[in-house]
């Protein structure tokens, strides 16, 4: 994206764009990215990894760029359950221009995958009371809440 950015200041002989010309720049990449969504989706699918460290298993998005678009944390709690503690999608610390694209949903599906290949029966997760999105994603992945506190739903689903 940034490629695409600086090619775009180029193109318009942008030297040191405003504000609003940024904003306008972004927007039209957004468009962009938005009309390739599926095409974009299937070339990202490529680049998830994960690795794995006792316990703990990494998954992350690392583009040809060296631009991580997406990490999450997963704890193994026994031989048949995983906790999925963190899940970030876009670009880490800045803007969020690969949000809202369905990254999000093939990213945990990848997950579920590498839990049904080692025989990981469930998955649980706990969700930000007022994180409407990710609720709502989780719900669609066929996640149910178990519970509820002042602060987090958990949630859990079970892949076999």
């Amino acid at each position: 994206m940034v490629k695409e950015l600086s090619e775009f200041k180029k193109r318009f002989n942008l030297k040191k764009p405003t504000i609003e010309q940024k904003t306008i720049i972004a927007s039209a990449l957004r468009e962009e990215l938005l009309r390739r969504k599926d095409k974009i989706i299937k070339e990202f699918e490529k680049f998830v990894d994960y690795s794995e460290d006792g316990n703990s298993i990494t998954f992350f998005i690392d583009l040809p760029s060296g631009e991580t678009i997406a990490e999450a944390y997963l704890r193994r709690i026994n031989n048949e359950s995983i906790d999925l503690q963190q899940i970030s999608v876009g670009r880490m610390n800045s803007d969020t221009i690969f949000r809202n694209l369905g990254i999000g949903a093939m990213f945990i599906k990848k997950i579920f995958e590498y839990c049904v290949k080692n025989r990981i029966k469930r998955l649980t997760l706990k969700v930000d009371l007022d994180n409407i999105k990710a609720l709502k994603l989780y719900k669609k992945l066929g996640f149910s809440i178990i519970k509820e506190d002042d602060d987090f739903y958990y949630m859990t689903k079970n892949l076999y």
